[in-house]
């Protein structure tokens, strides 16, 4: 076993509310209320909490923060780190609970409308937490899990804010059972509204929780109803011809080609296949909220290329040359005749 493996072992079976009892969890509270957020941050060398909350005289304080705290005023020989355990449900609200505490998903402070200056958080806050959560997630039911809600509500809300307003954000963690990838996405209402046709910019995050992407990707869905089991070979044959049509326009520093997501779902195949271009991003070397930002907005600039390119006009049929008899080289000359117009 390498030693991130166990480390990431160690933080998995690691549940320090299970040796802190209710005073121990109020005492650091009282002193956790009587510091601002970057005080107590500093204090403990760790990050700010993103999700699960406690409230005490009238503040709210992150929940893994308050845990970290505990641990350290009743074992001051033997402190712990922030990465030391995991901060989902299973090792901080579902403890604390059983405590009887109240344990907020978000910050309820947080929780008004953006419009009007407010914030639901940042895109590597949000990125970060994906990677770290969902993995757990999976082993604990579906229906109203907090991760599932942050991914299609928060996370949504995060990346919408940061597109134009004309575009759709959806995220998904699964439609009743858990999904093999989760994903956020944005779409071009002229093109599509759904994950299910068409093409979009959408983040795909790999199940291992070490990487994710941004990619300009493709509906596995449709694909998949029009060529069967060969859908993986037609979505890498129109991936390909789309970098065809969007060379001139600055792809070579993008990854161009399959993916890599773990799993072996028709639908992660179909996200692998389906990638035209990609920005990839590893846990723990997420670039600044700006780089963030940026390569958001490039990717969905080389999308409104590809739309004014292809004109939204990916279906239309075509008188065909007499010479052309075999579906693959009627989809080419299809795609190369919208791509000259």
């Amino acid at each position: 076993m390498s030693e991130r493996e166990a480390m990431s072992r160690a933080s998995t079976e690691f549940h320090p509310v299970r040796q802190l009892s209710e005073g121990d969890i109020m005492a650091a509270l009282g002193v956790a209320v009587s510091l601002t957020t970057d005080e107590l941050c500093e204090l403990l060398d760790a990050k700010r909490s993103t999700t699960y909350f406690l409230e005490h005289d009238g503040k709210h304080v992150g929940a893994k923060l308050v845990i970290q705290l505990a641990w350290n005023m009743k074992f001051p020989e033997n402190p712990i780190a922030a990465n030391s355990f995991r901060g989902d449900r299973s090792h901080v609200a579902i403890p604390l609970e059983a405590l009887g505490f109240v344990v907020a998903d978000t910050d309820p402070e947080h929780l008004h409308d953006t419009k009007a200056g407010s914030t639901t958080g940042s895109l590597g806050e949000g990125f970060a937490r994906v990677l770290e959560e969902f993995g757990v997630a999976v082993r604990e039911p579906f229906k109203s899990h907090p991760v599932g809600n942050f991914v299609r509500k928060e996370l949504a809300e995060t990346v919408r804010r940061a597109v134009d307003d004309r575009l759709i954000v959806k995220g998904s963690v699964g439609n009743g059972n858990w999904a093999e990838t989760p994903w956020v996405a944005v779409f071009d209402p002229r093109v599509t509204t759904s994950a299910q046709r068409g093409v979009y910019v959408v983040y795909l995050f790999d199940s291992d929780g070490q990487h994710f992407y941004l990619s300009l990707n493709q509906a596995t869905t449709e694909v998949r109803k029009e060529a069967g089991r060969h859908y993986t070979d037609l979505l890498e044959s129109r991936a390909e011809l789309a970098r065809e049509v969007l060379e001139p326009y600055g792809t070579d520093d993008l990854l161009l080609g399959p993916l890599q997501l773990s799993g072996s779902g028709d639908l992660t195949r179909g996200y692998c296949a389906g990638n035209i271009a990609a920005f990839e991003y590893r846990r723990g070397q997420l670039p600044p909220e700006a780089g963030l930002t940026q390569d958001l907005l490039r990717l969905l600039s080389l999308y409104q290329t590809y739309l004014l390119v292809r004109r939204g006009d990916l279906g239309q049929e075509e008188e065909l040359p007499s010479d052309i008899d075999s579906a693959t080289e009627a989809r080419r000359f299809r795609w190369h005749r919208r791509a000259e117009r």
